[in-house]
């Protein structure tokens, strides 16, 4: 039986994964987690919250990437599981304060508009609603309108 710390060793292990692997291992880690009973499981996802959002902005960031992958892995073939996931995530952010949920919010927000695909995103509006809400749901490039040509005064006519 995989122990809660010994599941939050490994799910901060991940960030030196490289790329390409660390979604898979993530699953792994995730459904580990899902198979803990309530109680055990709140307290391993706050384990895992409190070493992820401990690593700098440059580990952060490919690791949130492949993190909302896992969940979206996770949620094709168990939806239930996937939300269960994304509450313990809430929960834990609702005990550490201001500060770290916003870190968490700005951060996913960031992922969402430049790393993940429409099709990604849609499906985190699922999971996570409160946070990618402030997402646009199209990737189209916004347009940029240019300023309006101002006009010299009527006297000015050099």
């Amino acid at each position: 039986m995989v122990t809660n710390s010994g599941i939050a060793e490994r799910w901060a292990g991940l960030a030196s994964a490289a790329d390409d692997e660390r979604v898979g291992k993530m699953r792994e880690v995730l459904d580990d987690v899902l198979a803990l009973g309530d109680a055990e499981r709140t307290s391993t996802i706050e384990s895992m919250v409190q070493s992820e959002y401990a690593l700098d902005e440059a580990q952060l960031r490919p690791f949130t990437i492949s993190r909302l992958r896992a969940w979206l892995q996770v949620a094709d073939g168990n939806m239930d599981g996937a939300t269960s996931l994304a509450r313990g995530y809430d929960a834990a952010f609702d005990k550490l304060g201001a500060s770290l949920a916003m870190r968490r919010s700005t951060m996913v927000q960031t992922v969402a508009r430049h790393d993940l695909t429409p099709e990604e995103v849609a499906g985190l509006f699922n999971l996570i609603p409160s946070i990618v809400r402030q997402v646009p749901k199209s990737t189209a490039p916004t347009r940029v309108y240019d300023k309006p040509e101002q006009k010299k005064p009527f006297w000015k006519f050099w």
